[in-house]
């Protein structure tokens, strides 16, 4: 558990300690999005860009199926009505499909076996461990778009 709340908390440094990360992020996605239009963040992680986006008056989807990135995503805009927050994954065939996390590095849990295995090749990821594992919904893009709408910008941040 200890190591969990660790990886999390790293991550939370890096995506929300940064300062001045928020305001260049809401400069940068100022340019696709603005007040009302619908953003799909997939791979949401903790919500840097959740944040910055709703900060520009958009409309949320947030896709992440990792439990402890939802736990953190819940607590932050759980309560907001334009953030919906959905625990699946987004792939090329709706279905199940196995996420191997990493508890100490939950940005590269993939759903993708091929992709382990090649990076545990390159000595950045030497010290990465995939030790644990959840079953997950799988929805495609087209079916995304169907139940909730047309994205003005949808940002892919996925492994694998």
């Amino acid at each position: 558990m200890l190591a969990r709340a660790w990886g999390i908390t790293r991550s939370l440094a890096m995506y929300h300690g940064i300062p001045g990360r928020h305001r260049r992020m809401r400069r940068f996605y100022g340019q696709f999005l603005g007040p009302g239009d619908i953003g799909f963040d997939i791979g949401a992680h903790v919500g840097s860009r959740v944040r910055a986006w709703r900060r520009l008056g958009s409309r949320v989807i947030a896709i992440e199926p990792q439990p402890d990135c939802l736990r953190v995503l819940n607590l932050f805009f759980g309560r907001d009505k334009d953030v919906s927050i959905l625990p699946i994954a987004v792939g090329a065939k709706a279905g199940r499909a196995k996420l191997a996390l990493s508890t100490a590095t939950p940005t590269v849990s993939s759903m993708s076996a091929d992709w382990i295995e090649s990076v545990t090749a390159d000595r950045r990821f030497a010290s990465v461990r995939w030790d644990r594992s959840v079953e997950v919904d799988v929805v495609t893009l087209d079916e995304l778009i169907a139940t909730q709408g047309v994205p003005a910008f949808c940002k892919i941040d996925v492994e694998g």
